[in-house]
This record gives structure tokens, sequence and C-alpha cells, in this order.
């Protein structure tokens, strides 16, 4: 399932790089999020039995895949970005046959390789159970819609996926990385704006604080998404796009509030466990304490001080700092 928005001719790349997989019984669903242009010609020329919907207005990057997730047809739904794809031709096959193992696994979530470059020959990686994933690149159990519904539609534009695996975790499913999956995302400058993504992200991490974790545990949970996301919107130059991201952030507090439903107990410690543990077993998974404050005080050093994340404004060459447990880019 491909979401695009006038860029044709990535939907076109993405395609014929699909037609390489080996899998013997795919659906190809693509949503057209109103493009300027139809981007049917596309699509029909390269691969012509596809199905192909193109929504009358804009519904947004969130509400598009919404959609496809209630359109698709198969077990499982691969979800890919106009500008991503699978890097080799048994990548399908490999990740159904580890859904096919493990009856509660709901979303797989690949390995990320990010830049115009191919990814180079990837090192080995363990598996590791995750709290989130990330929507480029994952594969998810449609049983997992049937039983949790789509994404909040009123997000638009990223950070949807953080606050699904809350609900997906909540409802016994688990999220696994699965490295034997590489997705090349060639990150399309196109309708891309480092600005308007950071203030989205931060304004729906408040909003999936508000909607799912229970008070009075919600006010640290802000407090730290507001201070973190606040430092990288001024180390970015970014304040307009953060005083947006506030004042959308307060218009859409009714509709937010009278939708929380915050998650159990049970599921909190498990989402818990995952943020700030490393679990590579089931059975590690299913007996999953909550975590000490040594284990958040090694995450913090570990994992967030070395995040990925852009340039300071004042710092102009390519590529960002950092490194990320998902994946790699072309500038590493």
């Amino acid at each position: 399932m491909i979401t695009a928005h006038n860029r044709p001719e990535e939907l076109r790349a993405t395609l014929r790089e699909l037609r390489r997989q080996r899998y013997p019984s795919l659906e190809l669903l693509v949503i057209d999020d109103a493009s300027a242009e139809s981007l049917e010609p596309v699509v029909r020329a390269e691969w012509p039995e596809a199905r192909f919907h193109r929504n009358p207005q804009n519904l947004g990057l969130i509400g598009s895949r919404s959609l496809g997730m209630t359109l698709a047809g198969g077990d499982y739904i691969l979800t890919l970005d106009d500008d991503s794809a699978p890097v080799d031709p048994d990548d399908i096959a490999r990740a159904v046959r580890r859904f096919e193992r493990e009856p509660r696994l709901g979303v797989l979530t690949f390995r990320i390789h990010e830049g115009l470059e191919p990814p180079p020959p990837a090192e080995p990686q363990a598996e590791q159970y995750m709290h989130s994933y990330i929507g480029c690149g994952h594969m998810m159990r449609s049983e997992v819609v049937r039983s949790v519904g789509a994404y909040r539609d009123f997000f638009v534009y990223y950070g949807e996926e953080g606050e699904y695996a809350v609900r997906v975790i909540d409802q016994g499913w688990s999220i696994l990385f699965f490295p034997d999956v590489v997705v090349h995302h060639r990150l399309s400058p196109l309708n891309r704006s480092e600005g308007k993504i950071t203030a989205y992200n931060l304004r729906n991490n408040l909003w999936t604080i508000l909607l799912n974790v229970p008070f009075p545990r919600a006010a640290g949970e802000f407090s730290w998404k507001l201070m973190s996301y606040g430092m990288e919107i001024v180390r970015r130059g970014e304040l307009r796009w953060g005083a947006w991201a506030i004042g959308s952030f307060a218009a859409g507090l009714p509709r937010v509030l009278r939708e929380r439903k915050p998650v159990s107990p049970a599921g909190l410690r498990t989402y818990d466990a995952l943020r700030f543990r490393r679990i590579e077993t089931a059975q590690a998974l299913a007996e999953a304490r909550p975590p000490s404050a040594g284990e958040r005080w090694e995450w913090f050093r570990t994992v967030w001080l070395r995040r990925r994340r852009g340039r300071g404004f004042w710092d102009r060459r390519p590529g960002g700092i950092g490194k990320s447990r998902w994946g790699t880019e072309a500038e590493e």
C-alpha cells in the first residue's frame, strides 16, 4: 500500500523497484491524495492490475494511510511512501515467514536506509521488540487494523506511528524490529519541509500523551516532550513553526480530550519496558517488568543523547548527526 501526492517520478521508481519482488501473491494499492494531476497514468503504465484510488480532496498522509488500511485485501499490509521500497527481491516473502512464526506479532518495522545512494551491504543486527515503528517501511497484520482501528486522521502529517503503537501494544500485539529486511528511503526533497516535520511531530506527540497516558503520569511525559522538541525547534531556528505547533495543539484540545482513552496499567508497563530496555525474545517481552531508574538513565545516556537529528541552523553541512537504531543515512 503506497500513499502518494504530487511525486509521479518517485512513484514510478518505487513501482519499478517493487516489480523485483518474488512473492507470488501481491495486491498493489495506490492512494493518490488529490495530486494536482492524477497519478493513475503512472500506475497503469508500471502496474496495470493495481488497485488505484484517488481522493477527491486532500486527506493528508495519515488520512490516506488510514483509508488504505481499510481498503487493503491481504492478510498483511506492507506500507511504503512513494519514495521508499524494499531492497532485496525476497524481502516480502521473508517478512511474511516471520509473521507466520508468531501469532501475536502485529507489526514488523524494517531497517531503513535514507539517502539517494543505495544502501551498502548491511551488517548483521539482532531482532528487537520495539515501542514504535517507521511509517515509510513497515508491515502490519490486517487483523491488527480490525482490532485496533485505523490512525487518528486529524494528526494529518507525521507522528501517527507512535500514537498507533501505544494502542497496538495495549491490545496485546507486539512490534518487532526486523533487520533482515532493508528499505531504501530515497528521501525525496519534494513536498518536504524540516520545520513542518518538527512542528507536526511536536503537536502530535503532545496529543498522543493526552489521548493515551493516564493522569498524573501525563504531566511528566508532556513536560519532557515539550522540553525536548522545544530545544530542537530553537536549535534548528524554526521558531515560526514552533509557534504554529503550540497554537495548533491548543486548537485541537477539545477533540483530543473527547477521544481520550488511557491505556491499561499492563499496556503501559509493557510500553515502558520497550522504551527503556532492549527486549529480544517473546518470553522476555511477556515477562517485562517496569524499567528501573538505572535503566532509564542508561537509555538517556546511550540512546537519547546520541539520537539521530538534523544539524543546527548554523551548520550547513549535509546529513544529520547522531545514530539511529532503525537504520542508516547515506552520509554515514
